[in-house]
């Protein structure tokens, strides 16, 4: 399968400056997904976290919200990654004041966002929603420690195909090989971007395959659906966060 460098979109798993569910209850099926990617300068890493754990998370808490918080793996990817996430059923949480000024209150909530511009070079927002048709999780979601992103980019036109692709020969695999994925495709952006993410219990988990796909087919399979896939989309990403919950109060 073709593979290039794709933006993460800003994932796997949301604002900091939006309310969220509780990030030690997972929801089994939210409607949106909202991320927030920093990109932290690379003297400013530990400072990153410090303020994410010792202010940002507990005026979060405080205001209502617990969103998840993952950074980059070490097994590839862009160091020094921070991706915030969280669920909602609706987007009027947009609406009013944030969690965080309703926690900190607007001065200290204001440094707090001048401290942050000081320690990371981009920041990108995205609003994604669940494509139940083209997900499989289980019963009972839990916080996995790894968490495996592929980030597609569909070919001009070829959404339709696309997904049609995906449910008739991904989704009839994974249901069988008991892989858990959910699917998510951009609202605001570029609608031809659609995320899946993989729970892993371990890297040794990415032996059986770096995607839904690989890690359900057999080896003859996987190849005959590359060959289909291949004209449907035109930029792939792959990346393993690492779920950090010594930030988020959980530890």
């Amino acid at each position: 399968m073709r593979s290039s460098r794709f933006a993460l979109f800003g994932l796997l798993a949301v604002s900091l400056l939006v309310p969220a569910r509780g990030a030690d209850q997972p929801t089994q099926k939210p409607k949106y997904l909202i991320l927030t990617t920093y990109h932290v300068k690379p003297s400013a890493e530990a400072d990153f976290a410090d303020l994410l754990k010792n202010k940002w998370m507990p005026a979060m808490k405080k205001g209502g919200a617990s969103p998840r918080i993952y950074s980059m793996s070490g097994a590839g990817g862009r160091a020094a990654t921070f991706v915030i996430s969280s669920t909602t059923d609706s987007l009027s949480l947009f609406d009013g004041k944030t969690a965080l000024v309703k926690g900190a209150g607007e001065g200290d909530a204001a440094r707090m966002i001048a401290q942050r511009s000081q320690l990371i070079d981009d920041r990108t927002v995205t609003i994604l929603r669940r494509r139940e048709e083209m997900s499989v999780y289980p019963e009972t979601l839990t916080n996995s420690p790894l968490l495996l992103v592929q980030h597609v980019k569909a070919a001009p036109g070829k959404n339709q195909e696309f997904i049609a692709l995906w449910k008739s020969e991904v989704l009839s695999a994974v249901k069988k090989s008991g892989v858990t994925v959910s699917t998510w495709s951009v609202i605001l952006g570029d609608e031809s971007h659609f995320s899946m993410t993989i729970p892993l219990s371990s890297y040794a988990d990415l032996d059986k395959g770096v995607s839904a796909a690989q890690m359900s087919m057999t080896p003859e399979e996987y190849e005959r659906f590359n060959v289909k896939i291949g004209p449907l989309f035109t930029s792939l990403h792959r990346e393993v966060l690492r779920l950090r919950t010594d930030l988020m109060g959980l530890q």
